[in-house]
Formats: structure tokens, sequence, C-alpha cells
């Protein structure tokens, strides 16, 4: 519980069509360039998709990938409207606590240079023009993250 009000994340394994809309609802209004619809579909099949409940009311998720001892962040996304209040770092934490429980000792990421630096993530690299150009943003480098788990 915090001044905010009560704070669930957990594991989604197989969602509903109303619950993949809002979802994508979450990724679209994120993220200037979001995955697709079938995009987030597509990602329950292998992945790990934590989701983030702010009083019973969806707000934010993460897909994390797992191979063997390693994990990467795919994607996460908190509402604009609950961004800056540390739910995003809740989910975060949620989220590597998973793929610690299934055996991941580090976590991976990619993120826009232009991005904030990911908590506790350090920089091992970049990674010259990731991301092409779209039509509300420039080509960017990335830098590539990793976190000890």
């Amino acid at each position: 519980m915090t001044d905010l009000g009560q704070i669930e994340c957990k594991v989604l394994k197989e969602p509903t069509k109303e619950l993949l809309d809002e979802l994508y609802s979450i990724e679209v209004s994120a993220h200037k360039s979001p995955w697709t619809f079938d995009g987030i579909a597509a990602s329950f099949d292998g992945n790990i998709v934590i989701v983030c409940f702010l009083d019973k009311k969806l707000v934010g998720f993460a897909v994390m990938q797992t191979v063997f001892d390693e994990s990467e962040l795919l994607t996460i996304g908190i509402m604009p409207e609950f961004q800056g209040r540390g739910l995003g770092k809740s989910l975060l934490s949620a989220s590597l606590s998973e793929v610690k429980k299934r055996g991941a000792k580090k976590c991976f990421l990619e993120v826009r240079v232009s991005n904030l630096p990911a908590l506790g993530f350090k920089k091992t690299g970049i990674r010259k023009n990731y991301y092409a150009k779209t039509a509300v943003l420039p080509a960017e480098d990335a830098y590539t993250m990793v976190s000890e788990l």
C-alpha cells in the first residue's frame, strides 16, 4: 500500500480480448513508437507478461523474455496519467523478480539514447541507428544495458 493506493503486479498468462485492448491502449499512450495490437497479442507466446494494477485498475505492463539464465526487457509502459509516481519502478522490480525466480541471472535491454536511464541498469554499449525513423521520431542510436539479478 502506498499513498497512491494498492499496487499489484502479477504475471498474466491468457488475456481476454478486452484485456488485450487495454494493454494496446496503454502501449499507444505510453510510447511514441508503440507496438502493434498484434505484436502485443503475440507477446503472450513464449514471453512473460507482467501487468500492474493500481486499486484494481490496469495502469501498466511489461514484457520479458527469458532464455536460459538471461532475460530481456522487451517493453514496459505505464499510462501517462500515472507516470512519475513510482509505478514504473514497482513494475520493473516485479518483472525482474519474476525472471530471477525463473533462473535469470542478468537482464538486458535496449533504450533510446534520448530516454532516461533505466533504474539499476548499466550501459554496456551502443547500437548505431537501432531505432528507425518514424513519423514522430528521428532515427536514433540505442544504449545496450544490463542489470545483474
